[in-house]
């Protein structure tokens, strides 16, 4: 009897879930910026214009506002988890649909 756990047993408790998934997302917002920045020089250098407002280069900006938002929303108004995981998987949708989606459209 004492072998069957229950549904998520095995998980840490929610908080240290919602302070990982803000730290993922601290790094996650590195690499963006570096991405947008690293991206806009080589645009230069290809196209000669740093930015053109292309549908490409507007959603993964628009993907590097909404995780400054999260992440300032978390900083500045202490969410709880449940509002954080909400606005952690709408981060994610937009990333998946920068990447994956706005190429193929």
């Amino acid at each position: 009897m004492g072998l069957i756990m229950p549904k998520k047993a095995w998980l840490p408790a929610d908080e240290r879930l919602d302070d990982l998934a803000f730290r993922f997302m601290a790094l996650g917002i590195i690499f963006q910026t570096l991405m947008l920045i690293s991206g806009a020089i080589w645009a230069q250098d290809a196209w000669g214009r740093y930015w053109d407002w292309d549908p490409l280069e507007t959603w993964s900006f628009l993907t590097w506002l909404f995780m400054v938002f999260s992440l300032h929303l978390r900083v500045t108004y202490k969410t709880p988890p449940h509002s954080g995981a909400v606005m952690i998987m709408a981060v994610f949708v937009c990333a998946i649909l920068t990447f994956f989606g706005v190429p193929f459209v």
